[in-house]
């Protein structure tokens, strides 16, 4: 996922009058009367992955098999977890 959003020095102006305390929630907009902030989340798929290589829970190099919890893992960095059941 990416996410994108706006870097705002803390002598903002949209900031006046805001309780800034740490913990409470995030306001998304600053202005109230602005619509003009995007906010977004994009899912990344790439189709071109391929597997690298199948571990198992301790690690191990594993080939594929039913009813057992696998690890698939691929060029991408992206890591998949599967138990195949038949």
């Amino acid at each position: 996922a990416t996410f994108r959003s706006t870097k705002y020095p803390v002598n903002f102006l949209g900031f006046n009058n805001k309780d800034m305390t740490p913990g409470l929630a995030l306001e998304l907009n600053p202005y109230q009367d602005s619509c003009s902030m995007i906010s977004s989340i994009n899912d990344i798929v790439n189709i071109d992955k391929k597997l690298m290589q199948t571990i198992d829970l301790m690690g191990r190099k594993s080939p594929i098999s039913k009813n057992k919890v696998l690890f698939y893992i691929y060029d991408d960095g992206s890591v998949e977890k599967k138990i195949i059941i038949f």
